[in-house]
C-alpha cells in the first residue's frame, strides 16, 4: 500500500487533473484502473510493481526532457555578464545585457565576446566551438563577423555590436532548440489524435470484460484479471511526446 501511495502519487494526480479539466480519459486513468483491479483481486504485489515501474518510466521521461532543457539554457552562463564599451571615447564596463547595436566594445586576450558584432580594429584567433563545434581557432581580422561566447585567444579586439545580448546567435540558438522541442511532428499530433479515441476505448473495452461474461454465467474473477491484463498491456502505447521513455 505505501509503495502504491508512494508510487502512483505524481502521475495518478495528473491523470486525474487531466479528466477533470480536460474531459480526456489518459494513459494514466488506464493505469488507475488496472492498479485498482489489482489490489480488489488481491494482486497486491502486482498493484505495487506496476504503480512503482510506470512511476519510474514517467520519473525518467521527465528527467530527462528537463536535463536536456537545463544542458541548453547553461550555455547561456558562457557568455560574460559584463562588457567593455567604448562610449565618448572613453572605456567603460556595463552589463552585457545593456548592449546596443552600434556599440563598440573591447574583448582583451583570453576574454569571451558578449554578443555578435564585426571587428573593427584588431585581428586574433577566435576559438568558435560553443557556437559552431568547430575545434580549431578561427583567425579574425577587421570587418569580419564575430559570435557571442565565443573566446578571443590572442590580440585584444575592438567589436561593433551587430545585436544585442537578447538576440545574438547563441540566443537565437537556444531558442531555435526549445521551440523545436514544443513543436509537436506529424507523427505526435497523429499518436496525440489517436490517444483521445484509444484510451476511451481501452477503458471500455475492459469494463465490457467484466460486465457481459458474468450474464452468461462465466466466472467474474477469470474475466475481471483479463480486464486488468488488458488496460497494463494497452496502457503503454500511448506516448506523450516524442521524447517519451514509455516509447
Amino acid at each position: 500500500m505505501v509503495a502504491i501511495l508512494l508510487g502512483g502519487y505524481h502521475w495518478s494526480r495528473k491523470g486525474i487533473e487531466e479528466l477533470l479539466e480536460e474531459k480526456e480519459v489518459g494513459i494514466d486513468i488506464l493505469m488507475i484502473a488496472a492498479t485498482i483491479g489489482s489490489t480488489v483481486l488481491g494482486m497486491w504485489d502486482e498493484a505495487a510493481l506496476l504503480v512503482v515501474l510506470y512511476g519510474a518510466a514517467e520519473g525518467l521521461e521527465e528527467y530527462t526532457y528537463t536535463r536536456t532543457r537545463t544542458s541548453i539554457r547553461e550555455l547561456l552562463d558562457l557568455a560574460p555578464k559584463e562588457a567593455r564599451v567604448i562610449r565618448n571615447g572613453k572605456e567603460m564596463t556595463i552589463p552585457a545585457e545593456e548592449l546596443v547595436v552600434g556599440d563598440i566594445f573591447v574583448v582583451r586576450p583570453g576574454e569571451s565576446i558578449p554578443t555578435d558584432g564585426v571587428i573593427v580594429k584588431g585581428s586574433s584567433s577566435i576559438n568558435e566551438a560553443p557556437v559552431t563545434g568547430e575545434s580549431i581557432p578561427v583567425e579574425k581580422k577587421e570587418g569580419e563577423k564575430v559570435f557571442a561566447v565565443t573566446m578571443n585567444q590572442e590580440g585584444a579586439l575592438e567589436i561593433k555590436a551587430t545585436a544585442t545580448f537578447k538576440d545574438n546567435t547563441l540566443s537565437k540558438i537556444i531558442h531555435l532548440v526549445e521551440e523545436a522541442q514544443e513543436r509537436k511532428g506529424k507523427a505526435q499530433q497523429f499518436i496525440e489524435k489517436f490517444g483521445r479515441r484509444y484510451s476511451p476505448l481501452i477503458l471500455l473495452s475492459a469494463l465490457l470484460l467484466i460486465i457481459i461474461p458474468p450474464l452468461f454465467g462465466v466466472p467474474l474473477s477469470y474475466w475481471a484479471t483479463r480486464a486488468v491484463v488488458l488496460l497494463v498491456a494497452a496502457a503503454p502505447c500511448q506516448c506523450e511526446r516524442p521524447t517519451s521513455t514509455e516509447c
